[in-house]
């Protein structure tokens, strides 16, 4: 193997950068990492953007600034397929890009579960600037209803900070043209019970704090149709004058040649060295890891430590080394609500309350991308909630 072996990352989420920033400090390859979105984004902090809590400034970080700053080549590309045979990822321009070894770390995208409407039509949350549309639906006078379809931590967390927004319109004081807010926030799950991966005591946490708040939650509920207006549920519902949102799951689509086994959402079976084959690694929410007899969950600090073992074996392959199998460090998981509260299990300890938001914040905020990424979360984080004029909200 050369000095310095050719790596190309298709993604640049948590585990791609990861991965890059590793490799290309250390000075142990030539890393090109390609995405063809220009900002690499925090997606945990979507539904607070989404709220207003949060402005969309610390929502991401410019890709070109990253490979500057760490030392690595980026270009504003999609791979459509990978050439295992002569080891090159095709981008979608055409450009070949020979690698020695590549990381697949592309993430996922919304799961519509062939419900055209409904990816025609609803609104997802897997970007800031699908969160800063989400908040602008809110003001809209044509919707008296928000419907967030899926009860996992994001729906959950979603029609929190939505509900949130329009309390907060619907407290601020009246003004000459400003619209009405929606009246209502409904969660709809097709499962018996919303957050249904999780235990039982987080399930009553996220229930109790969503009635308190007066968010109506419909279990074993599917939707069947959606419209620009409009939304038909299993049980025959129509809700009219209502602007849907979707976060009922993920689907990970790997580029052509992938050529791997695959979990139910497309996610790339890799080996304990989260290996696709030879030189071909995936991580993040790419990779289908399995740990403790279940696939490891989407998680943005799993998929940072993915990204940081994926570049230690790339490093040890190039020096001839054996390669090292990836242990998992499961810290546990957060559902953080609108209002600074949250339910959590850490480490087997459980958590609740503002300790519970405190901790899911402290960490986003130790995964920010930049310095000033991180300064604009904090210092959204230390503003009073409730300070921003309704007028003001949309152009945050």
């Amino acid at each position: 193997m050369k000095a310095h072996p050719r790596v190309v990352i298709v993604g640049g989420g948590f585990a791609g950068t990861a991965a890059a920033s590793r490799l290309a400090r250390r000075s142990v390859a030539e890393v090109t990492l390609l995405d063809p979105k220009a900002r690499c984004e925090m997606l945990p902090l979507l539904p607070d953007i989404a709220g207003a809590r949060l402005s969309s400034a610390g929502g991401g970080t410019p890709h070109h600034a990253l490979a500057a700053s760490h030392g690595y080549r980026y270009l504003q590309q999609a791979a459509i397929e990978i050439d295992r045979d002569a080891k090159r990822v095709i981008s979608a321009d055409g450009t070949a890009l020979p690698y020695d070894f590549a990381i697949l770390a592309h993430g996922a995208r919304t799961a519509y579960y062939d419900n055209r409407a409904a990816e025609l039509y609803a609104r997802p949350l897997r970007s800031v600037a699908d969160a800063l549309q989400a908040r602008k639906r809110v003001a809209r006078p044509a919707y008296r209803r928000l419907l967030v379809v899926g009860g996992g931590y994001t729906g959950v967390e979603l029609a929190t900070h939505l509900h949130r927004l329009h309390r907060l319109y619907a407290q601020s004081p009246p003004s000459v043209g400003r619209p009405q807010p929606p009246s209502s926030v409904i969660l709809v799950e097709l499962a018996d019970e919303i957050l249904g991966a999780q235990e039982p005591r987080m399930q009553h946490f996220a229930r109790t704090h969503l009635e308190a708040l007066g968010v109506e939650v419909r279990t074993g509920t599917s939707v069947t149709d959606v419209t620009p207006r409009a939304a038909v549920l299993s049980d025959g519902t129509r809700l009219d004058d209502t602007v849907t949102f979707w976060t009922a799951g993920i689907q990970v689509i790997p580029p052509r040649g992938a050529a791997a086994r695959t979990t139910g959402p497309g996610r790339l079976v890799v080996d304990e060295y989260l290996r696709l084959g030879a030189g071909l690694f995936a991580a993040g929410d790419a990779a289908g890891f399995t740990h403790g007899g279940a696939p490891l969950p989407p998680a943005s600090y799993l998929a940072v430590q993915q990204g940081i073992a994926v570049a230690a074996n790339i490093a040890r392959a190039a020096a001839g080394r054996p390669l090292k199998p990836y242990r998992p460090l499961v810290h546990g998981i957060i559902i953080p609500v609108a209002g600074g509260s949250g339910c959590a299990r850490i480490h087997g300890l459980p958590l609740s309350g503002r300790p519970a938001a405190a901790l899911h914040y402290a960490a986003t905020a130790a995964r920010a991308h930049s310095r000033a990424q991180r300064a604009a979360i904090i210092r959204d984080l230390l503003r009073p909630p409730l300070s921003a004029p309704a007028g003001q909200m949309a152009a945050r």
